[in-house]
């Protein structure tokens, strides 16, 4: 059978930001400096309580994948579409919550924007990486005599979302840097990604 696999990995501008969010809340909640995650700020005090933000985060992370795995292209619209819920969802009501996210938001706009930011988090995934991804899940296919009905999208964030959670969606899925960088981490990813695809 003819390998029929088309992939495609970009960086999610609204994940990301999620996943930043996600992060300075954890470090409110981690005092362990082994534990800290970026971004580590002094903006995490304004965000609602554990079970709140947690439950709130959940259903945020819930709908943007659902939205990006119909339409990645228009990630970037979606974001702004989200920007009220992002802060009336995850943050104290008032100007305290406000001036929070607003700082939170300039900080990740700043990051993301910058050579240090999308362009380093795709530039993080080499060619071997990528390839050896591609080709793991190729053979899969053809040992399965499966043809994929459509291209395989892969949504990149630059660390874990505990709080948002591994649903496996039919050819679409969230990835780390770090399960493509580590070879103990990407047999994760790719028996998650045969999933994704053989249901498809």
């Amino acid at each position: 059978m003819k390998n029929a696999l088309f992939m495609t990995v970009e960086a999610s501008h609204s994940l990301n930001f999620l996943v930043y969010l996600q992060n300075s809340f954890l470090n409110k909640h981690h005092t362990d400096a082994g534990e800290v995650k970026f971004p580590y700020t002094g903006w995490n005090n304004e965000f609602l309580s554990y079970s709140a933000f947690a439950a709130a985060f959940k259903e945020l992370w819930n709908d943007v994948i659902d939205k990006i795995a119909a339409n990645p292209v228009h990630d970037l619209h979606l974001f702004h579409q989200h920007e009220a819920g992002f802060h009336e969802k995850l943050f104290q009501p008032g100007n305290a919550g406000r001036l929070a996210y607003d700082e939170l938001h300039k900080s990740f706009q700043v990051w993301w924007g910058s050579f240090a930011g999308s362009f380093a988090l795709e530039g993080s995934i080499s060619n071997d990486d990528h390839h050896d991804v591609y080709s793991r899940l190729a053979e899969y296919l053809a040992a399965t005599n499966t043809e994929p009905s459509r291209t395989l999208k892969i949504s990149l964030v630059y660390d874990a979302f505990p709080l948002g959670g591994l649903e496996v969606m039919p050819f679409y899925a969230v990835a780390t840097v770090r399960e493509f960088r580590l070879r103990r981490d990407r047999e994760a990813l790719v028996a998650r990604l045969r999933t994704s695809v053989e249901g498809g």
